[in-house]
């Protein structure tokens, strides 16, 4: 893995993307580190979304997601179709500045010959509420056979508080 680009703050931001100066066809696979990442509003809903057209729209997918609390009964699943995200993780809080930490794995970003769909993984730890939560993730994205230029994370209706994240590159 080639160290791509990082981003840190400790003050607010509206979102996290690497455009297409840093996702090119270089790398064929792309892994995304965030260490730490807190939402400013509780209960946010934390997303990856892609682009084909450096970050001005962004591609449909269709997710599927299992989550477990940690050290407790709530598990479930749940999946969403047709959605310009992908959902890593539901209704994270921000108690004691603890925010999330996730691994997302993106795969075939650049093919534009043999197949029409991305396919992304995560795993997700972090608060669901105040309770501590793991959340596993996969999707597709179809890509009508353009290469992905785009990456932008973010929480669904407000601000990232603090985060640390890196992007890396396999070629």
């Amino acid at each position: 893995m080639f160290l791509i680009s990082s981003s840190s703050s400790a003050s607010s931001v509206s979102s996290i993307d690497f455009n297409n100066t840093v996702i090119t066809p270089t790398y064929k696979t792309y892994v995304i580190h965030i260490d730490r990442m807190r939402p400013d509003n509780d209960q946010a809903e934390l997303y990856v979304r892609l682009s084909t057209n450096n970050l001005s729209g962004f591609l449909s997918g269709t997710t599927g997601r299992m989550y477990s609390q940690l050290g407790g009964t709530g598990t479930g699943q749940e999946q969403t179709t047709l959605n310009s995200y992908m959902q890593i993780a539901t209704d994270t809080g921000n108690d004691a500045n603890l925010g999330v930490s996730a691994e997302i794995s993106i795969y075939n970003s650049q093919d534009t010959s043999l197949s029409n769909q991305i396919g992304v993984k995560a795993v997700c730890f972090g608060k669901h509420n105040s309770e501590d939560y793991a959340w596993w993730s996969g999707a597709y994205f179809a890509h009508n056979k353009t290469a992905m230029n785009g990456i932008r994370i973010q929480y669904d209706g407000g601000t990232i508080g603090f985060h640390s994240v890196r992007l890396y590159g396999l070629k």
